[in-house]
């Protein structure tokens, strides 16, 4: 196995700091870019939400407010 210089391996370490510099605002980059993203989703999932309620009470399945609800039978014993 061929070992390298000591020169090969500072210019590869240099190239892979250099890379590294970068990553912070990357992330900082993806971090925002996911928040959006999640933002969106939740406005999305929010908007469905009200609109199945608001379809379930239009439907009646929603009840009455005024009324009392059912009564339940118990079980058969």
């Amino acid at each position: 196995m061929a070992t390298r210089s000591l020169e090969d391996r500072v210019t590869a370490l240099e190239k892979i700091m250099e890379g590294l510099q970068n990553l912070p605002s990357e992330l900082a980059a993806f971090r925002l870019e996911v928040n959006r993203r999640f933002d969106e989703q939740y406005a999305h999932m929010r908007l469905l939400h009200e609109q199945v309620i608001s379809q379930i009470m239009i439907l009646g399945e929603g009840g009455n407010p005024d009324e009392p609800p059912p009564r339940r039978r118990g079980r058969k014993r």
